[in-house]
């Protein structure tokens, strides 16, 4: 029986990598899957070697609170391959982690499958060099990725985006009040604390009537103690169900814009880090945006609300000019271009066809 390592450092990872891991079942059953990640994994009948939640931060600071953390699980990584002799790893997205992993495993060597290539397009394009020594198969799903790499002199493979098989469109609620926002502060606890607290205070200023509804993993929404709250809580396994209800997202960004993109839900993109963080961030990212929407779009389809912008004054202002019919159908409309420009369907299975016929046949 085949062995897989599988290795992602926070939720969207740990879906998709999730979502490749039954692919890879379906096509070669006789393949025993190990895993640092979360529920997903699990659920996909991995066995869990490492929680991905121990090590899921954003930022230069954040990263050092888990420093220790992270030491002790890339050694757990090195024993297991000791004792597992895997015959391949797959590393998702979490390039901050990843890449040292990739390090560690040539170590020992075993082939790696990067899946979810790391973001140099938007900053430390040095890593490149860490790519082409460590990495043996790369996988992309944005498509301006394959030609970026190719650029760099990396071969890739170019699938699709894994969220077209996961998101179809929504239909437009009712326009009338009460209008449905979600509120999406991110799966990180930071992302949680530096983004909430500005989007409930936003909801104070609007002079529209709104329904709110927080959508979080349920157990970041148990830390972040939400119960004094009178506003309803879905759980981000089930936040599709809410979807289709929303007229709007404020939403922090990350693969969940993509999510809303899919689904033609207009939003308000968001986002906060340390002062310090942001201050180091910006010397060294060079996109015009950071949301996945706008950079697939290469254009401002969607606002986004970027650190000192990020208060409740102008996020109150930017939900109440999106509210507009108008801007609301003008959004949509775009949105709906979204499914077609990220690939064909059944992308996990080309994925898994793309492993299977280099590494495991």
């Amino acid at each position: 029986m085949k062995k897989i390592l599988v290795v992602t450092g926070e939720e969207s990872g740990d879906m998709h990598a999730a979502a490749l891991v039954n692919s890879l079942k379906d096509l070669k059953p006789n393949i025993k899957f190990y895993a640092v990640g979360g529920n997903y994994l699990k659920n996909a009948g991995a066995q869990i070697v490492g929680e991905s939640s121990l090590i899921s931060v954003v930022g230069f600071l954040e990263a050092l609170k888990v420093v220790p953390k992270a030491f002790s699980l890339v050694n757990k990584i090195r024993i297991l391959c000791i004792s597992q002799r895997f015959d391949l790893v797959i590393l998702v997205d979490s390039p901050g982690f990843n890449l040292r992993i990739a390090k560690v495993i040539k170590e020992f060597d075993i082939p790696v499958v990067y899946y979810i290539a790391p973001q140099l397009w938007a900053w430390n394009e040095n890593r490149a060099k860490i790519l082409k020594e460590y990495v043996d198969f790369l996988i992309v799903i944005l498509p301006f990725e394959k030609e970026f790499f190719q650029s760099l002199a990396i071969e890739v493979f170019y699938t699709g985006n894994p969220l077209v098989d996961k998101i179809d469109f929504v239909s437009q609620p009712k326009f009338s009040p009460p209008f449905n926002l979600l509120l999406l502060p991110g799966s990180r606890r930071d992302e949680i604390n530096n983004h909430l607290p500005i989007m409930l205070d936003a909801l104070k200023l609007l002079e529209i009537p709104v329904e709110a509804t927080i959508v979080m993993a349920k157990k970041e929404a148990e830390y972040a103690d939400l119960r004094s709250l009178d506003i309803p809580i879905v759980y981000r396994d089930n936040a599709r169900e809410a979807f289709k209800n929303a007229h709007l997202a404020i939403c922090a960004s990350g693969t969940v814009t993509l999510e809303l993109g899919l689904a033609a839900i207009p939003m308000v993109v968001v986002y906060k880090l340390a002062r310090l963080t942001y201050l180091l961030a910006s010397r060294v990212v060079k996109v015009k945006w950071i949301s996945l929407v706008n950079l697939v779009f290469q254009e401002e389809v969607v606002p986004e609300l970027i650190q000192d912008k990020f208060n409740p004054v102008n996020l109150s202002r930017t939900i109440e000019q999106l509210l507009a019919i108008e801007k609301l159908h003008a959004t949509r409309e775009k949105l709906f271009a979204l499914k077609r420009m990220l690939g064909p369907p059944r992308v996990s299975e080309r994925v898994a066809r793309s492993i299977i016929q280099r590494f495991l046949e």
